[in-house]
């Protein structure tokens, strides 16, 4: 019926209702169907803005309809550079409604080059907005392209390393949350603080919600820290494989004992008891309203390493258990067993890990620079996360060669 109304008159597509909206406008808030359509009809309706100063290329990118916005740019090379009422261009509205799909086309499209540091009516340009929407992967996307300048600052003087900066919430907050990694990414690339520095910046400061949040948090890893302590000492002298009889000469000892796998189990035993009880008594001072939020907050955080440290031993724990039980009968299963045990432990850490995603954005810009941030990374993330592993199974090493001598 569209193609019919528009063979008998093209002109139906440019006019506009009482908000208007062209039928273009109309047609971009449901589907792609009919825009090649339109066009084909008349491609001055591309061209036309409602009531609010909206072209169609900037409803295809609220709307995250990336076949519109390339056939816009395809057929009207100039839709790049209309701007809303707003002062804000098709990367800009794409950036404030997350249309990821559209921020990365636009990245690398050569005819996008010359608006990505366009600033609106505030002076933010598509990365200010980017970064105060919070999304990594679009922050990503910018950081790719040599042609993004990270030190623009907004009309209040502000870049956008200082609007990342102030998203990071004082006190605490979870180390690996985008805002932090987005920060991070901004540092790497070179981006730098406003006139004034990060000193000046006001960030939003909230002692009782901080107190709340502290406390409400602290029920949660406390029923899980001392669940791990408790498992870990029945696991402790409840060992795989038993112990000697009374007249063995060495009776009530392991029977194990001596090997590398048991050596390594009772060590990580011992450390996923020991990281619990510091989680857990950490818990208790940051749990007491009575004590100063400054120590409460450091409190928690150290209960925070620990109680995942606690995690780690105690699953390397399992997995070296049901080993030792399996391994003479089983060999095959006692492997398949330790593999899946671990690459689950790893899944459960992955978190940490999303920071190397800044590596693959920043390689273009920083070239062979970004090996020494990739070394950095990869050290302290695996320091972190894994530093129980590495002494479970480097101990009996140890142990074994001591013994020998």
């Amino acid at each position: 019926m569209s193609e019919h109304l528009l063979h008998w008159n093209k002109e139906l597509a440019k006019k506009q209702c009482d908000n208007g909206n062209t039928p273009l406008h109309l047609h971009l808030s449901r589907s792609y169907f009919m825009v090649p359509i339109l066009l084909e009809a008349n491609l001055s309706a591309a061209y036309q803005p409602n009531r609010i100063g909206s072209f169609p290329i900037h409803t295809a990118a609220s709307r995250g309809l990336l076949k519109a916005v390339v056939t816009f740019l395809k057929r009207c090379p100039e839709c790049a550079k209309l701007c809303d009422s707003m002062g804000r261009t098709f990367l800009h509205v794409a950036v404030e409604n997350r249309s990821y799909n559209v921020v990365s086309y636009a990245c690398g499209a050569p005819s996008v080059e010359s608006i990505l540091n366009t600033q609106d009516n505030d002076g933010n340009t598509a990365l200010h907005l980017a970064v105060q929407v919070g999304d990594l992967r679009m922050v990503c996307s910018f950081l790719r392209e040599h042609q993004v300048q990270l030190n623009i600052p907004n009309n209040s003087g502000r870049t956008p390393r200082d609007l990342s900066w102030r998203r990071i919430p004082e006190g605490l907050f979870f180390a690996w949350n985008p805002e932090v990694i987005i920060d991070q990414s901004l540092g790497y690339a070179g981006a730098r603080f406003g006139c004034y520095g990060a000193s000046i910046l006001d960030k939003p400061q909230d002692n009782d919600r901080e107190s709340e949040m502290i406390k409400d948090s602290t029920h949660v890893l406390g029923i899980g820290s001392v669940l791990i302590a408790t498992v870990a000492f029945g696991v402790t002298f409840a060992v795989p494989g038993g112990y000697r009889a009374d007249d063995h000469p060495n009776g009530g000892t392991p029977t194990l004992a001596g090997r590398y796998a048991f050596d390594a189990f009772i060590m990580a035993t011992t450390l996923a008891f020991v990281c619990a009880s510091v989680a857990t008594s950490s818990l208790m001072f940051s749990g007491m309203a009575m004590v100063d939020l400054a120590v409460r907050r450091k409190h928690f955080q150290l209960s925070v390493c620990f109680a995942a440290s606690s995690v780690t031993s105690l699953v390397t724990s399992f997995a070296l258990g049901l080993y030792m039980v399996l391994a003479p009968v089983a060999h095959s299963t006692a492997i398949a067993a330790l593999v899946v045990t671990f690459t689950v432990l790893g899944i459960g850490l992955t978190e940490p890990f999303k920071t190397m995603k800044i590596v693959r954005a920043l390689r273009i810009r920083l070239g062979k620079r970004i090996w020494r941030i990739v070394v950095q990374l990869i050290v302290v993330l695996i320091a972190q996360a894994f530093w129980p592993v590495i002494i479970i199974f480097g101990w009996p090493a140890c142990s074994a060669k001591y013994r020998h001598n």
